[in-house]
């Protein structure tokens, strides 16, 4: 069998980019596009000695390769801090270079300086004046935000061992280095919002969630239903919870093939092939226990693992299974998702609105779906957000729903309103939900 290509790789993104590039532009064209973008991210050793600070490094360097980006790693090989995968332990710069050896065909990270100008640079301290680019930021992080800022503003890397606001970092860096690939494209521009959709920004942040907000560690039992791109984004983000333990169980029959290496965030080359779910288990520890269940989720499937109340994690975009893990659920239900440019999450407990109210419809998808690595990304990312705030009751009705652009930055936190018509809802309503939370009840009165 003949190696994958470099277009098969990234023909979901590809596709996702016609939504914006007329057909006058071969793939080779975008492609070109993609490759062709050269960032470098620039750090001293003392600007990465908090876990939250690697993980930004380490978020946007990932997401990036994950879009084909030249990405320069211009920092010194200190040691990895807390649990990164899929990187193996080890320094930081060696271990990303040997997990970029292993993701798209003919992309690889370098850590030396770049021969060719640069389009970006991302600073995590100080400003080196050797490295210079149109596009110039300084990167900052607290525990539940990122930012991006101008080199003349101070940022700083508060988040100390809370890596949300590191992920959150690194997802804006990738998100500003893809517009730069799409700009380049702005001959075949197929759309009047083009330039507005693709602009840089001089500065942007992202809160996930108050600062205040406390980081659970035990989480419990958790089905995880799907071992796809949102799951993949939802265990790399939550993974990473220093101390982090559970029982994961992960539902899905799928087998990983070339075209998800262009966003499953745990997905290696070498493992184009292999079960999905066999995949997910590299972000797991001794603590942290990812099982694999290879078929799909079925109605009596978590009876049948001996799993009492767990909390379900849903990455499809099967409308009939959402509802039927809805079913099932009487502790916490979230839902990831994405559609094009657009990354949405939803969370559905007690008497709050169910899955059935926000996704009423069964509505037949593609049979390829256009996606990239960013968005699935920030699925994962706001899905995750929801996921913690959960344990202490956290997460208000307000922010029931959110539905984020990458792209602009644009985040929509709402309520979902209960709908009369429901059926599913009344079914739900009849659970037993002895299982909510008590600060979870108090706040859904």
């Amino acid at each position: 069998m003949s190696e994958p290509s470099l277009v098969e790789a990234l023909h979901r993104t590809l596709l996702l980019m016609r939504d914006e590039i007329s057909a006058e532009a071969p793939d080779s064209v975008l492609v070109h596009a993609l490759t062709s973008t050269r960032i470098a991210l620039v750090a001293a050793a003392e600007d990465l000695n908090t876990h939250c600070a690697q993980t930004a490094y380490i978020t946007a360097a990932l997401l990036m390769a994950h879009s084909g980006h030249a990405v320069h790693l211009i920092a010194p090989d200190v040691p990895i801090i807390g649990h990164q995968p899929p990187l193996p332990m080890g320094g930081i710069i060696s271990s990303l270079l040997q997990v970029g050896r292993d993701l798209l065909p003919g992309v690889e990270f370098s850590a030396t300086p770049p021969e060719s100008p640069l389009d970006m640079v991302v600073f995590w301290g100080q400003v080196d004046s050797r490295f210079v680019a149109p596009l110039m930021f300084c990167a900052g992080a607290s525990r539940w935000a990122g930012s991006l800022r101008p080199c003349n503003d101070k940022t700083s890397w508060s988040g100390a061992s809370c890596p949300m606001g590191g992920l959150a970092a690194g997802g804006l860096i990738s998100a500003e280095a893809f517009k730069v690939s799409m700009r380049r494209l702005r001959p075949f521009a197929a759309t009047a919002y083009f330039d507005e959709m693709v602009a840089a920004v001089p500065s942007r942040e992202i809160v996930l969630a108050p600062e205040a907000t406390p980081v659970p560690t035990n989480f419990g039992e958790v089905v995880l239903v799907s071992a796809g791109a949102i799951v993949n984004s939802f265990l790399f983000c939550s993974a990473r919870i220093p101390n982090a333990a559970g029982d994961f169980r992960a539902f899905d029959r799928d087998i990983s093939d070339t075209t998800n290496l262009n966003r499953n965030m745990l997905l290696l080359s070498s493992s184009v092939g292999q079960k999905k779910v066999d995949l997910l288990g590299r972000a797991g520890t001794k603590d942290l226990a990812i099982t694999p269940v290879p078929h799909h989720f079925e109605a009596n499937g978590v009876g049948e693992i001996g799993l009492m109340k767990p909390r379900f994690i849903v990455g499809v975009d099967d409308i009939p299974v959402r509802w039927a893990v809805q079913k099932q659920s009487k502790e916490w239900l979230g839902i990831g998702a994405t559609s094009h440019w657009m990354a949405m999450s939803s969370f559905h407990q007690g008497r709050l609105a169910c899955a059935g109210c926000l996704h009423n419809r069964d509505e037949p998808g593609l049979e390829t779906i256009p996606t990239v690595a960013i968005v699935s990304f920030w699925a994962g990312l706001w899905l995750a957000t929801q996921f913690l705030r959960s344990y202490d009751g956290n997460a208000p009705e307000c922010e029931q729903q959110v539905i984020f652009y990458p792209l602009t930055g644009r985040a929509y936190r709402c309520p979902v309103a209960i709908s009369d018509s429901c059926a599913l809802h009344g079914e739900c309503r009849a659970l037993d939900q002895s299982g909510m939370s008590k600060a979870f009840a108090e706040k859904a009165v």
